[in-house]
């Protein structure tokens, strides 16, 4: 929704839930934030995690960084999740959920990169990712020397 959510939605949202306890609150993700023009926004995760919080429902969550997208990604593919990697600049999104699939994950340090998300960014055990590059530019290079066993 970008700019489009207010009070007004959230809340709408909100008494929603409550008239009808037997409706799934649905969420197309739980990112965090995300880059926009003006730096970095707020993204659904947090207004899902105040519905959560305000109703007591549980999100469905469709969309990273919950593993069932990765591995239906994988099934869709004919392929083992070991036999994936995602390339991504958000390491709870692009990294720790397609880590906690089974599959390998690089960051790049463009779009919602901050530093400091090489060791996982530093939240509660999350795995650093399995590799970082400075652009998708460099993935055709870390291609190549994981391929040669150089790593």
């Amino acid at each position: 929704m970008g700019q489009g959510w207010s009070y007004d939605a959230l809340n709408l949202a909100f008494n929603l839930l409550l008239a009808n306890p037997q409706a799934a609150l649905l969420s197309l993700g739980a990112a965090r934030f995300y880059r926009g023009p003006a730096g970095l926004a707020l993204d659904v995760g947090p207004f899902t995690a105040a519905l959560e919080f305000a109703t007591g429902a549980r999100a469905t969550v469709l969309g990273k960084p919950d593993a069932s997208i990765f591995l239906a990604a994988a099934d869709a593919l004919g392929l083992r999740p070991g036999e994936l990697l995602m390339v991504g600049d958000d390491v709870v999104g692009d990294v720790g959920g397609p880590q906690a699939a089974g599959l390998r994950a690089l960051l790049v340090r463009t779009g919602k990169y901050r530093p400091g998300d090489e060791d996982g960014g530093g939240e509660g055990g999350r795995r650093p990712p399995d590799g970082v590059l400075g652009s998708i530019a460099a993935l055709p290079t870390w291609w190549e020397v994981q391929e040669a066993g150089l790593t």
